[in-house]
């Protein structure tokens, strides 16, 4: 997902300029000040993302992971709120709150302007895993006036370095399926590789497939999200984080930003698909940490297509233990 849509969000909520209702019943009369998710009082800033029912519980699911500061620190209101409540936490804390706050954003949109349908509770490993990321990255050092944000969100290129590790196995309970893409620029082919796993590393289904014609690397791997995504519905009947080594599909799909790519469409049918697996999430993966998926996608370019379910075929089969070795070391 975008850390630039982080940051404006920020600077929206400190200088007041939410699109909440109260703000806008100010401007246009007609329009309801009331909250349109909970009905209890005028929806403020504060409201958004302190007082209302959503509010409350994403908080209460991320204290299952994260320390959080009292709730009665939260309830501080005041024309300057949110930068006081920044003001008195450390800098760990002021990430993990303003990421809190812009997913509840994010979910009160989906009720009101949405499906309704994204996941509470899949939001909270999917912070989790955020913020840890976040928290590998190096520190920006002060400029020549001694300034610096008060949330270091800086972009960096060693991003791929710190995700480019073993793979990770899921949560008790959870599924994890990588998905990757290889595409020749010469012939147009490309295949797909998907494979699901539990938290033992066991295999839960793995497929490879081979498309004939494909415009472009970026195409292929939404066709290999697409094909994760086919076959969890199928198949897949617990919580399931889908892992990709592309950053693009990555943080359109992560952040269900508005594409409007060449490949608009396809990222438009994998959002309605997340949409029919509401406790999913995708993260960014490195390319060892993707390794499995990456050879059955090289199997699908051999013209070749196939799905496994409970096992892989043995061209993976060493992979498939050492990445079960890893988690274990």
């Amino acid at each position: 997902m975008g850390v630039k849509k982080i940051r404006i969000f920020a600077w929206r909520l400190a200088t007041n300029s939410l699109a909440v209702t109260d703000l806008l019943h100010q401007r246009i009369q007609k329009i309801n000040p009331c909250c349109s998710v909970c009905g209890t009082e005028n929806e403020d800033s504060h409201h958004a993302v302190i007082r209302c029912t959503i509010a409350r519980a994403l908080r209460e699911g991320l204290r299952t992971v994260w320390s959080l500061p009292a709730e009665s620190t939260f309830w501080s209101s005041g024309h300057d709120w949110f930068l006081q409540l920044l003001s008195s936490s450390s800098e760990d804390m002021r990430i993990k709150i303003l990421f809190m706050f812009w997913r509840t954003w994010y979910h009160r949109n989906n009720i009101v302007h949405g499906d309704g349908k994204a996941s509470l509770a899949a939001s909270v490993p999917f912070l989790q895993n955020y913020v840890d990321t976040l928290r590998a990255l190096p520190r920006i050092s002060l400029d020549a006036k001694g300034k610096t944000p008060i949330v270091d969100l800086t972009p960096s290129p060693v991003l791929d370095d710190v995700l480019d590790s073993d793979w990770k196995p899921p949560n008790n309970g959870c599924a994890k399926i990588n998905v990757d893409a290889g595409w020749d620029e010469r012939t147009k082919v490309a295949g797909l590789g998907v494979v699901a796993r539990d938290q033992a590393g066991v295999v839960l289904l793995s497929a490879w497939k081979h498309v004939s014609s494909c415009t472009s690397a970026e195409e292929a791997e939404i066709l290999a999200m697409l094909e994760g995504l086919r076959l969890a519905a199928l198949h897949i009947d617990k919580p399931t984080v889908f892992e990709t080594d592309c950053a693009r599909v990555a943080e359109v799909l992560g952040s269900h930003m508005e594409d409007r790519s060449a490949n608009w469409c396809l990222y438009k049918e994998a959002h309605d698909r997340m949409i029919e697996l509401p406790d999913s999430y995708i993260n960014k993966v490195g390319r060892i940490g993707n390794k499995v998926a990456h050879e059955l996608a090289q199997l699908g370019k051999r013209e070749l297509s196939g799905v496994l379910l409970g096992y892989a075929p043995s061209c993976v089969s060493v992979l498939i233990e050492r990445d079960c070795m890893n988690t274990i070391i």
